[in-house]
């Protein structure tokens, strides 16, 4: 069982879970109790009626330094495969969710930290935020979701560069490339992140879902889009949020 600390949720403004990682003696490194707190954390906020918006962030002024690599010093085969099994699914719990997800990024965000804050709807970064994938240099290959986050974000040349060279980006160049969306000013992540997330509070949550549904499953063919949008808008003129609107 998880250190329930390791991973602090709680409830800034109306309709917002925020997740703190709270690991900062490690940099919030990513290791098997953080990662399970970050999976149950997920799942609650999730399936709380009374949430619409969560945040994702961490405590201690950097996001995340990635992966605990030692925590990895034993690790086989068989054991490495299921621990990267294990990290999809809190990717996959991101990558899914019908809740828009915003992630306040400080300081470091390497590796899995960074997969972890891309596989967000919205990365909020300042000019000290630095977002990296060392994998490389340590010897290990693409992580967390990362080979269908990063090319989603800026591209598949610029991804497997990034990758290929262990690229970072810090601040500006984030935003510029796509790899983060809003910029804030220095020392103001978090409270840009949370006006964000209020905004995303206002909005109506069931046609909001909808429209994360099918941006999820892009890229399609027309077709496909097409037939999305012609069931999703039906199901928002039959709701009870387009009147209102």
């Amino acid at each position: 069982m998880s250190d329930p600390q390791i991973v602090v949720t709680d409830y800034p403004a109306e309709y917002i879970a925020r997740i703190s990682l709270n690991r900062p003696e490690k940099r919030n490194a990513l290791g098997p109790e953080l990662r399970e707190g970050l999976l149950v954390a997920l799942h609650d906020a999730l399936v709380n009626a009374d949430v619409r918006v969560l945040m994702i962030t961490a405590n201690g002024g950097h996001f995340s330094a990635g992966g605990d690599l030692a925590s990895l010093a034993d690790i086989d085969m068989v054991s490495g495969r299921h621990r990267i099994k294990r990290g999809h699914m809190e990717a996959r719990a991101l990558l899914t969710a019908e809740k828009p997800i915003v992630a306040a990024v400080e300081g470091y965000a390497m590796g899995a930290g960074a997969a972890l804050a891309i596989a967000c709807d919205t990365v909020v970064v300042d000019a000290e935020t630095t977002l990296g994938f060392p994998f490389l240099k340590v010897g290990l290959g693409p992580d967390f979701g990362v080979s269908y986050t990063l090319p989603r974000r800026i591209g598949i040349g610029r991804a497997q560069h990034a990758f290929l060279h262990a690229k970072n980006f810090k601040g500006e160049a984030a935003v510029a490339c796509g790899l983060a969306d809003v910029m804030a000013e220095t020392g103001k992540v978090q409270m840009q992140a949370l006006d964000l997330a209020k905004e995303l509070a206002a909005l109506p949550p069931n046609a909001l879902a909808l429209a994360k549904r099918q941006f999820a499953a892009a890229p399609c063919d027309f077709e496909t889009a097409a037939e999305m949008e012609a069931m999703g808008q039906a199901l928002c003129f039959a709701g009870t949020e387009f009147p209102e609107g």
